[in-house]
């Protein structure tokens, strides 16, 4: 691997990482108003929207190519596992 494709990877997997952070910590978010009551419409609306994200992040990456996209899915899990254990710890 070149050092352009390194700093690729690494970009792509930064995009990832902040992608599932937003998107899991969204998923956190409305299932808290799901299980209180607490304003359900937008619980909705925050669960289509972190949807849009997903699949409009991983779109628009996987355009880019499958080096791309696989960066983009380890920084996702990464952010995945971060807002896991930031439940976790908060709990």
């Amino acid at each position: 691997m070149s050092m352009e494709q390194i700093a690729e990877f690494i970009i792509y997997a930064l995009a990832g990482l902040v992608a599932g952070l937003v998107y899991f910590s969204v998923l956190y978010r409305a299932v808290q108003m799901h299980v209180s009551g607490d304003r359900p419409a937008i619980a909705i609306l925050l669960h289509f929207g972190r949807l849009a994200l997903a699949v409009g992040t991983f779109l628009g990456i996987a355009m880019q190519g499958a080096l791309p996209l696989l960066a983009a899915l380890i920084g996702f899990l990464a952010g995945r596992y971060a807002v896991t254990h930031w439940v976790k710890v908060q709990a």
